[in-house]
């Protein structure tokens, strides 16, 4: 076989070579040009970046706060970076640049953010938009806008464009990503005691579109105590600076949770229909119309001041 093989080859050494060199060229070609459309996405990733540098350093949407040029410009480059890693599949060092809370909350493992928002976001390179959106003391939000590859796709498709809100937050002296329109974790703990019945309200989680608030209710009376009860016209809610009510998504949560037993604590989160405005500030959470299970008609309430 190997004989052939030499007899072949010196009778065709210059076809041989030929082909040799075709693979060769056409491996190098093949190489130069992805490394070429690699500098091309970054260069337009770093070109729409600085383009909208201008616009995030305008008022902010929501609220009256403004972010400096260098500020804006810092926050900018904390943002492109999570997106430059993302596109370049480097999910460990995206992952690294979420905060703490983010972390905790939304994506307590690598796997977890892969699964839930790489996945559906970066499934292929995206371009992106940033608007300054909130400034809320040292936090800042931006509104995201990605779109799919403009000319790898020949221009946008339907259906290609999905918004989110960034919000950079101070940890342990650097800046770190919420992202996922999470915007901040508070700490509250204040507790209010009606008819042996007490509400903590742990801490509340801002979402760009809802609120979410972690509840403790502590019964120490002999009879359970029903906290909702819809033929009882009870009400969930929480009541802003303006007198405006909010209600509490209890559908969500199943019937038995709804109950809290003699002698027993129980642990909710509950979600509001609250669009996260730093003006607009919840002052209380209410709870209407609560009862115990042997005095029906011995309706209560517990209202917390909060802000």
């Amino acid at each position: 076989m190997f004989n052939k093989f030499i007899r072949y080859f010196n009778q065709n050494r210059i076809k041989v070579i030929g082909i040799i060199l075709a693979v060769i060229f056409a491996l190098i070609v093949i190489q130069t040009l992805n490394e070429q459309i690699k500098n091309e996405n970054d260069n337009r990733l770093n070109e729409i970046a600085n383009e909208i540098l201008d616009r995030a350093t305008e008022s902010s949407v929501i609220g009256e706060g403004e972010t400096s040029i260098s500020t804006a410009r810092e926050d900018k480059n904390i943002i492109n970076s999570f997106i430059k890693y993302c596109n370049e599949k480097n999910i460990e060092q995206a992952y690294e640049l979420l905060s703490n809370d983010c972390k905790e909350i939304l994506f307590p493992t690598q796997e977890d953010f892969i699964n839930n928002y790489y996945n559906i976001v970066f499934n292929e390179y995206k371009e992106y938009e940033m608007e300054n959106w909130i400034t809320e003391g040292k936090d800042r939000t931006y509104k995201i806008r990605y779109t799919n590859d403009v000319l790898a796709n020949g221009g946008y498709l339907t259906g290609s464009t999905i918004e989110d809100y960034y919000t950079l937050i101070e940890q342990n002296g650097e800046y770190k990503l919420n992202i996922n329109k999470f915007v901040s974790k508070e700490e509250i703990n204040i507790t209010k005691t009606n008819q042996n019945l007490s509400i903590t309200v742990v801490s509340r989680e801002n979402y760009i579109d809802y609120q979410i608030y972690e509840i403790n209710f502590n019964n120490t009376n002999i009879d359970s105590i029903k906290t909702y009860d819809i033929n009882k016209n009870s009400t969930w809610n929480i009541t802003d600076s303006k007198g405006l009510n909010y209600s509490a998504f209890v559908e969500e949560i199943i019937d038995s949770n709804l109950i809290v037993e003699s002698r027993k604590q129980k642990k909710l989160k509950i979600k509001y229909a609250k669009i996260y405005n730093p003006n607009r500030k919840i002052e209380s959470i209410n709870f209407n119309n609560m009862y115990c299970s042997n005095k029906v008609q011995e309706l209560f309430n517990i209202n917390i001041e909060i802000d």
